[in-house]
């Protein structure tokens, strides 16, 4: 995992470290647990604000934080999607340079966070709460 970590920080890209460890989370969603659903949904966040808001790796491991903090009464259990997608970490690492690296971290995220859509509604609202309560 440090070879992806440092690579994206090398790239000078919004993926920093922040971003692999969002994606990786929520492709590997458990089952129903308080720290499961503490989990999936502040990595979801994660994912929302790097993929769809552009917002840098640092401010948006600020906004998780609150996430987790300040709002574990606004989080519930995010049922997992049948399907995490076509792409996984071992498409990741097949990458043989850093701009290659950083374009199939950036794939995986999407296809990640197209898997789940059905729960984007409610990330966004943790993630506007959050937004507005840091």
């Amino acid at each position: 995992m440090s070879l992806i970590v440092d690579t994206c920080k090398i790239s000078g890209t919004r993926w920093s470290e922040m971003g692999k460890v969002e994606v990786e989370i929520a492709h590997a969603a458990g089952v129903e647990s308080r720290r499961s659903i503490q989990s999936v949904n502040v990595h979801l966040v994660g994912l929302y604000l790097v993929l769809e808001r552009g917002v840098p790796g640092d401010f948006a491991r600020r906004i998780i934080g609150v996430v987790a903090q300040k709002l574990s009464h606004q989080r519930r259990w995010l049922a997992p999607p049948l399907s995490l997608g076509r792409l996984t970490v071992c498409d990741v690492l097949l990458a043989r340079t850093g701009r290659e690296h950083v374009q199939r971290v950036e794939a995986w995220a999407n296809c990640v966070w197209a898997c789940w859509a059905p729960h984007r509604d409610e990330v966004i609202y943790l993630a506007e709460t959050a937004l507005r309560t840091k």
